[in-house]
């Protein structure tokens, strides 16, 4: 089946990038031909203007990840050919983008003259490379300070950051949001404008101020200084370079840095993790829950009610204090006011999924919802309920096998975690019973994949497997501590490694209270093995229970923490900081997903690679299937 389509009205072409199919969505070289193929169509047809509509989740990773320099030199100059020949053309052209556009689909968009984007929720545009350990090289890195300047375009190009169509124009990535029943008509539009022609002031625009743009970059880039920064370098090399070089020279050096990068031991890793995350985001089907019940008003809770609100599922926000379910729909409203105003949902999206929560104080039916959450693993599920209704306990250690003696039909219960142990955590470990059906785990994957999370199953155990390797790990940072090592010294070398923040750190975001219940769930599964913090235990005693009330580890009196002075005094040893502190704590993680997988809490070793670095914060560019021997 073609994922590309070229059609003709009037003297307008189309060409349609397919939302279905085999290779939909995945820029390689697949695609790259059959692009090829319609463009070699389009030249024999007068026109007066193309309009593209694209559809891209990205490049086609995993192909670039085995693929040899060879191949890799083919694919990059063979993209840019075909980029070029869009750019090239006499008339003009427009991308008219309806739904992600990222990596190389958007080096294809800035191809063309004019972008413009539909205003649907699902409109997203990024250039998330140098994450990925590799730099946009079909002409990306040559185009955007072209288009936008070198001093905006760094930002965009560094960062890996996603855009909605609002800040995706704020940016100048896009020249107009359209209504996506007006998209075409205004893609016409911007066809009469003509080609586009960039002009930008030389006195801002040469080779002098980019050099210096350079070393100001350099200086930031060297205050986070790890082996994965290599890909952002080789991006703001070439950027800046192509400042006066013609469009030859600076695409000859975007292929020429990413074979470079190719031969790094860590873009390979993030290639592979990268293509692995890919494709457990992929698989969305319809999960057909319209109504949902959310039993607890808990922090947890309101998030919940939030994110099944979202998702337009009719949601009932169930607690017995009429206090509590008020703060609750009051914590609720602050986080969408918080999502619009960082342009991530819009104000009718949030107005809208705001009016499908309805708080119960007293018992109500339940006999429509179709999912029922209770938010608490030691609570029980309410009695009169949906008999065909999945129940799912939220739990973030405790084993929920008990509660399933609870049910009629303990095949639909199930566990859900939520990791909140790092901000924005895009994973979701859906747990199962020795009893839970395939129905039920299939119900709730696509449940999780439509809210724009990664669901991996999981079976049940203590903790799981997210709180079983981060608990295990920061209960080894506190027992370093414990044993003398200085409390800065831990985190710095965890964050030369490439954690996203320290574990001392980390305990006091978490809360010392939560980790050290979570700690004891563990220590008692696993007590050769997991030890409780006494460092945790003796903090808590103090009165300090982590960063929101001001002590933990760490005092957050200041905007830089300081070493909790109280702290030092709980060392009972003199050791040093072990200069392989790094090796240490990793390797706590390591060893506690190979028993993981050994102990078949995961199906395959891509899942325990999933859950280790979007849920624990280890190094993508570390982390890859190869640690788990």
């Amino acid at each position: 089946m073609p994922n590309i389509s070229l059609h003709f009205e009037k003297s307008i072409a189309y060409l349609v990038f397919s939302k279905d199919g085999d290779n939909a969505g995945v820029l390689g070289a697949r695609t790259l031909a059959e692009l090829s193929e319609r463009l070699d169509e389009l030249s024999c047809h007068a026109v007066d203007g193309l309009i593209v509509f694209p559809y891209f989740i990205g490049s086609d990773l995993a192909e670039l990840a085995t693929a040899n320099p060879k191949e890799s030199s083919q694919l990059i100059a063979t993209g840019q050919s075909i980029f070029n020949r869009i750019s090239d053309m006499e008339f003009p052209t427009v991308a008219a983008i309806n739904g992600p556009c990222i990596g190389g689909g958007f080096e294809l968009a800035l191809a063309c003259d004019w972008r413009i984007g539909s205003n649907e929720s699902d409109t997203e545009i990024s250039l998330p490379e140098v994450s990925q350990g590799i730099l946009p090289a079909w002409g990306g890195t040559t185009r955007l300070p072209e288009l936008l300047g070198l001093p905006d375009s760094l930002p965009v190009l560094l960062s890996s950051q996603s855009y909605s169509v609002e800040r995706a124009r704020e940016k100048g990535l896009i020249d107009e949001i359209s209504h996506i029943e007006q998209l075409a008509d205004r893609a016409l539009d911007f066809i009469d404008k003509g080609k586009r022609h960039h002009t930008h002031n030389p006195i801002v625009h040469n080779q002098a101020v980019a050099t210096l743009t350079k070393k100001q970059f350099l200086k930031e880039l060297q205050k986070r200084k790890t082996e994965h920064t290599a890909s952002i370098e080789a991006a703001l090399e070439v950027a800046v370079t192509s400042i006066g070089r013609t469009r030859v020279q600076s695409q000859q050096a975007e292929l020429e840095a990413l074979q470079s990068l190719l031969k790094l031991p860590t873009t390979r890793n993030l290639l592979r993790f990268s293509a692995n995350k890919r494709s457990h985001q992929l698989s969305i089907r319809p999960h057909g829950f319209n109504h949902a019940a959310v039993i607890g008003a808990s922090p947890n809770g309101c998030d919940i009610a939030g994110i099944l609100s979202l998702a337009e599922i009719q949601t009932i926000l169930r607690e017995d204090s009429i206090e509590t379910l008020a703060q609750a729909m009051q914590t609720i409203s602050d986080s969408f006011s918080t999502s619009v105003k960082a342009s991530r949902i819009s104000q009718i999206q949030s107005d809208r999924s705001l009016d499908r929560i309805h708080p119960a104080e007293s018992p109500v039916s339940l006999l429509r919802s179709d999912l029922v959450i209770v938010t608490s693993a030691d609570e029980k599920s309410p009695s009169e309920i949906n008999p065909k209704a999945i129940i799912a306990t939220h739990s973030a250690a405790l084993p929920i096998s008990p509660n399933s003696q609870y049910f009629e039909n303990p095949e639909r219960h199930l566990g859900l975690h939520f990791p909140n142990f790092l901000p924005n955590c895009p994973v979701v470990e859906v747990i199962r019973t020795d009893f839970t059906s395939t129905e039920s785990l299939n119900a709730i994957t696509a449940l999780v994949h439509s809210i724009g999370k990664i669901p991996v199953i999981v079976h049940d155990s203590p903790g799981f497997v997210i709180s079983r390797l981060l608990i295990s790990y920061l209960s080894a940072a506190s027992d370093l501590f414990k044993n003398g090592a200085d409390p800065e010294d831990i985190d710095d070398a965890m964050l030369e490694f490439g954690m996203t923040i320290g574990p001392l750190h980390l305990i006091d975001l978490i809360g010392l209270q939560t980790v050290l219940e979570h700690a004891k769930i563990l220590h008692q599964a696993f007590p050769d093995r997991i030890p409780i913090p006494e460092t945790v235990v003796e903090l808590l005693s103090a009165g300090n229970q982590g960063s929101n009330t001001g002590s933990g580890f760490f005092v957050y009196d200041t905007p830089f923490p300081a070493v909790n002075a109280e702290v030092i005094g709980f060392q009972t040893g003199t050791d040093d900081t072990p200069k392989n502190t790094a090796e240490i704590l990793s390797g706590i993680i390591i060893r506690e997903a190979e028993l993981c997988l050994a102990e078949g809490l995961v199906a395959t070793r891509e899942e325990i690679d999933l859950l280790m670095v979007l849920g624990t914060g280890f190094p993508p560019f570390r982390s890859t299937s190869l640690h788990l021997r």
